[in-house]
């Protein structure tokens, strides 16, 4: 077996030897080309020579606190990562925020900017990285979204059984000017339970009858 691999390896050698120029697929395949060959792979390209780049971007989205009380803050961090091959160019997370919550503030990690709603007003968070987004979760984009919940909204029916308020829904998008081969992960949802503001004590009167 050990004389058969080793004819193979040399008939190998000899062969990429031969080759005038490597095409890579993805860089993990051209780091392999570089460490079996010693030899530079161009990326992927069409007769035209184009190059063929994708990024598969993948947003999650977090609620904080759930349940939340009704007249406080509710939280949202989305995190959209690019899972390559290549770099996203211009990254953009957009959030149209619920019709049932009023906007405080919008933070976006290193490099973003952010368009929003005025604060106190509704709208959509629409935050964008310019330029090009590396692979990884070292190199994930995020905004950090704070909105208020009106005192006036409705206990949740999974907090208060029978009430007719619901959660509070909210889906974010990702998306960027790089073709994206999944589309099914750009999209993440929440759906927040809401606790009624305060508790209300209802007393009896005390009637008192003179005979």
């Amino acid at each position: 077996v050990s004389l058969l691999l080793s004819r193979i390896r040399e008939w190998d050698r000899r062969t990429a030897d031969r080759v005038t120029h490597f095409v890579a697929i993805s860089e993990t395949v051209k780091r392999r080309i570089r460490d079996c060959y010693d030899r530079d792979a161009a990326a992927d390209s069409d007769r035209d020579g184009r190059t063929h780049t994708s990024a598969a971007l993948a947003l999650i989205k977090t609620d904080a606190p759930d349940p939340v009380t009704a007249g406080a803050n509710l939280t949202y961090v989305l995190t959209s990562t690019n899972n390559g091959p290549s770099a996203a160019n211009n990254v953009v997370i957009a959030d149209p925020l619920p019709a049932a919550v009023t906007f405080v503030s919008a933070t976006a990690s290193a490099g973003g900017s952010c368009v929003t709603p005025a604060v106190g007003g509704t709208g959509t968070v629409a935050c964008t990285w310019a330029g090009a987004t590396a692979t990884g979760t070292a190199n994930a984009r995020s905004v950090t979204i704070v909105v208020g919940v009106p005192i006036t909204t409705p206990c949740s029916p999974a907090i208060c059984p029978g009430s007719p308020g619901a959660p509070i829904s909210n889906t974010g998008t990702t998306s960027s000017g790089t073709t994206d081969p999944n589309l099914a992960n750009n999209t993440a949802s929440q759906a927040t339970n809401a606790r009624a503001g305060a508790d209300v004590l209802i007393t009896d009167p005390i009637v008192t009858h003179v005979i």
